[in-house]
């Protein structure tokens, strides 16, 4: 009896006592399910709002109501169609409803002097409710909205889920590289932020496919459309020379977009940033893309500070990026992206760094010097078409990188590093999506090439008990050469039977890989290239065959999909060098599970479970050493590894954004299981990394959380977030199994304050705790732990009409069980001031004139203590115009 009552309530699908349920299906006049239609009850004599609903994706709606008159009236509208009402008597009664096409508005709910308004699943921001004197371009504004994320990357996260989709007025001009929107659109043409919750973009999917994943959409006010817009920055600074200088041209029109610019620097920010692209959804059984790109060697490099780029990056760059997109007659569309950067960047410092092992600790110090070179150009060319019949995608990519690193190292002696590393890619993405028969096929290829030769050069020659028979030598050099080559083809069909939707996939992936890497040393001007097992010489092939059967069940908007992916692969690897070819076959099966039920309007939670096989890098089985980096060599004579993921979350989310409260929170727990474990030994400074067969496993749990609040009256943003991480691993340091424990807790606190005219505030304050420890089998334990605080805090003041007075200062300090606390305090001031059509701003920064910054960072075992030079006191002097 108490099972029963605890799966009504859970979910609510039968009545209760008095209850009253209205249900059925929305549809057009020509068949085609309505979904974001508002169905609501109203009184019959009067617009008194008893109850509502929106119907989903499959244009079912459902709605409960008690202590009803009589007879109600029911209300159906939807943007684009007439408006329906009918009275009906007070009786639980199932009642489809059919639209007729009509061009019609849909209103707003909104809540008098509200900034936030709810129009469907979308939710409205309005831009002039929450920017500042600070505020440049629409990135300001997206930041500080509530329930929205940018990371230091420019992924913009909803309620903790990443968007699918940034729009341009409906329009998707740039992809997934949506920073060049955020860094280039003037924040004042802007009328309102939308965030498509639950959207999808693929027409054709609208009744068949549910989505749960957000999109964004900038709506531009009448002045931003069908005009050029132009901006321009000049700036010039002293103690070195500076220069920040920016050109920019856009136009938004129905049927064409474009934007474009041209930006050259050497203050410290990170053009290459603009053309980064971000967060990319997949799904759960996508194995991991080849287009990365996979760096085999690598240059000993400072780690990155926690500070503010502009404060340590001594940089001199170019960028360029020009991107467009026209919508053809037939709805079809046409776009690219082109973007180019040519950047240098150096940096000075020392790493200290203390390894503990089991038996021991190591510590030594490096005094880093480097410089980086970069030439990139990418191109991307894509043909649409998105209909409710049929969807049409051709993706068209090529990528050029030309990068040379050089620096040198001071230990025990002088060390020259020297690191060329070029990278050449060319892809091809199609999907096509079409009815036949009241099934919705689906026909997806993909097509990769790229290319990375790497020569990495260290003088003078290391490891030389290993290289040159422990007689010193002049330089070694290690070359490798990586070339890919991947095709996937798949198909599959779609179709749906009242609450069961189905989906079932094929397909076959072809993977071919070779690897070339030989050593070389140079001695009295002569160069001696080393035996076979200083080489490697591997062609590796992969034959993927896989298929996949999803069933989605719904009952309202709670749904269960379950995936049974099979998939079977035929590997061979064909080593030249002794003329042995290795074949073996894997046969996986990887099902999961997703879980997801709103609790009402404003909750909702998702429950998911996924087991996944997948297969190593073949590089992970190189029988010859391979110098990786000047103080590491690697031999990984094993088989090809395979690993077994186990993984189970939960997530709960809240939103209420007339009330302007966000909430999520998310546990997640997953052991990885893999047949082969990496050895590491040390002597001195020098490492010595091999792999050999033992099953091992590693646990790791995540708990995060985050919730958000926007007080209209005061115009004050509070929001509140934690992080729990721990990891359990399995290693071998110094011919010792260990167990390392990782722990890690984020707390973060942020607020901004705009309810003075003549004031604003915004605090970030950020605490990480890390901890970790080594359980050895046969020696003592070890533990170690690393705090950080950060706080950063910015006034803004209006001393008149046209000039602001901004303040910005930090806070960092670091404390350690191992090493000497340290705390930093930054300051900067900056004034605005507008002079017909010219902004302009004169900042002193670093006021403090700090010379260096030293940071503690912990991972698995070892601490590192780095200390970075920076930017030391500067005036620059910069003029914004628009044109």
């Amino acid at each position: 009896m108490r099972y029963s009552i605890w799966v009504l309530l859970f979910f609510g699908t039968n009545s209760l006592f008095a209850q009253v349920i209205f249900s059925g299906k929305i549809t057009s006049s020509n068949n085609n399910s309505v979904s974001g239609a508002t169905i609501i009850l109203l009184k019959n004599n009067n617009s008194s709002i008893l109850a509502y609903a929106i119907s989903g994706n499959d244009g079912a709606y459902r709605i409960t109501a008690k202590e009803l008159p009589d007879s109600v009236n029911i209300k159906v509208s939807a943007i684009g169609f007439a408006e329906v009402i009918k009275l009906l008597p007070r009786q639980s009664e199932i009642i489809n409803f059919v639209l007729i096409e009509k061009a019609t508005e849909l209103p707003e709910v909104k809540v008098k002097s509200n900034p936030i308004s709810v129009q469907g699943d979308t939710i409205n921001y309005t831009v002039g409710s929450f920017s500042t004197s600070q505020d440049r371009v629409i990135g300001d504004i997206i930041a500080k909205l509530p329930g929205i994320e940018i990371d230091p990357n420019g992924g913009i996260k909803f309620n903790g889920k990443p968007i699918s989709n940034y729009y341009i007025n409906g329009l998707d001009l740039l992809e997934n590289k949506y920073s060049i929107a955020n860094n280039n659109i003037p924040y004042d043409l802007v009328n309102k932020v939308q965030v498509l919750d639950n959207h999808q973009p693929l027409r054709v999917l609208d009744s068949l496919k549910s989505s749960t994943i957000p999109a964004l959409n900038i709506e531009l006010k009448q002045k931003g459309m069908n005009r050029f817009i132009g901006t321009a920055k000049a700036g010039i600074g002293i103690l070195p020379f500076l220069s920040d200088d920016a050109i920019a041209g856009m136009q938004f029109k129905k049927d064409f977009q474009f934007i474009t610019a041209y930006k050259y620097t050497n203050t410290g920010i990170r053009l290459a940033n603009e053309l980064t692209q971000q967060v990319s959804i997949k799904d759960i059984n996508e194995p991991e893309s080849e287009s990365v790109q996979e760096d085999l060697l690598s240059l000993m490099q400072l780690p990155r500070p926690v500070l503010k780029e502009s404060r340590y990056l001594f940089n001199n760059s170019h960028l360029f990026h020009l991107s467009a997109l026209k919508a053809l007659k037939n709805t079809a569309q046409l776009k690219f992206n082109i973007g180019y950067i040519n950047d240098f960047n150096k940096s000075t410092g020392s790493n200290t760094t203390t390894l503990f092992l089991p038996s021991d600790t190591i510590k030594f110090i490096e005094n880093i010097k480097t410089g980086i070179s970069t030439n990139k150009i990418n191109g991307d060319f894509y043909y649409t078409l998105n209909k409710r019949d049929q969807y049409i995608k051709n993706a068209a990519k090529f990528q050029l990188n030309f990068n040379n690193e050089e620096g040198t190292i001071q230990n025990a002696g002088n060390v020259y590093q020297s690191l060329n590393n070029p990278f050449y890619q060319f892809e091809n993405n199609f999907l096509m999506l079409t009815p036949i028969k009241k099934k919705l096929f689906s026909f997806k290829s993909s097509t990769l090439f790229n290319r990375a030769p790497q020569e990495l050069s260290v003088s003078p020659g290391q490891f030389p008990e290993i290289f040159n028979h422990s007689f010193p030598y002049d330089e070694i050099i290690q070359k490798t050469v990586l070339n890919k080559f991947t095709t996937n083809n798949s198909l599959s069909f779609m179709t749906k039977m009242g609450n069961l939707d189905q989906e079932v996939n094929v397909g076959a992936e072809y993977i071919y890989k070779q690897l070339e890497s030989f050593i070389s040393k140079e001695n009295i001007q002569m160069i001696f290239p080393l035996n076979d097992s200083f080489q490697n010489n591997l062609n590796w092939q992969n034959i993927r065959l896989y298929g996949n059967a999803n069933t989605t069940f719904k009952i309202n908007k709670k749904q269960i999909s379950l995936s049974l992916p099979v998939e079977l692969n035929h590997v061979t690897v064909n080593n030249k060098i002794d003329e042995i070819n290795r074949n073996k076959s894997y046969l996986f099966f990887n099902p999961n599970a997703v879980f997801t039920f709103p609790l009402d309007q404003l909750f909702s939670t998702a429950i998911t479970y996924s087991h996944r096989h997948s297969l190593g890098n073949f590089i992970q089985t190189t029988p010859g050493f391979m110098l990786t980096n000047y103080r590491t060599i690697t031999q990984n004579d094993t088989v090809l590894p395979v690993q077994k993921l186990d993984n189970i979350s939960v997530s709960n989310s809240f939103k209420d954004p007339l009330k302007g409260l966000f909430g999520n929170v998310s546990l997640s727990y997953s052991n990885i299981r893999s047949n082969i474990i990496y050895t590491q030994s040390y002597d001195n400074i020098f490492s010595k990394r091999t792999a050999i067969l033992f099953p091992n496993s590693s646990k790791s749990l995540i708990l995060s959380g985050r919730i958000n609040k926007y007080f209209f009256r005061s115009k004050t943003n509070i929001a509140f977030s934690a992080n729990y991480m721990w990891n359990r691993s399995l290693q071998v340091l110094q011919n010792d199994f260990v167990n390392i424990f990782t722990r890690g807790t984020t707390l973060s606190a942020k607020i901004d304050y705009d309810f003075l005219n003549f004031m604003s505030v915004q605090n970030i304050s950020t605490l990480n705790i890390f901890s970790n420890s080594i359980e050895s089998f046969a020696k003592n334990n070890s533990y170690f732990s690393t705090l950080q605080f950060q706080e950063s805090l910015k006034l803004s003041f209006s001393l008149s009409k046209k000039t602001t007075l901004n303040l910005n200062s930090e806070y960092y300090y670091f404390g350690s069980k191992w090493s000497q606390s340290n705390n930093y305090y930054f300051g900067d001031v900056v004034i605005k001031r507008s002079w017909q059509k010219i902004d302009f701003e004169l900042g002193l920064n670093n006021i403090t004139n700090n010379k260096y910054f030293k940071m503690q960072s912990l991972s698995n075992n070892y601490e590192t203590v780095t200390q970075t030079q920076i930017r030391q006191r500067t005036l620059v002097l910069k003029g914004y115009f628009k044109f």
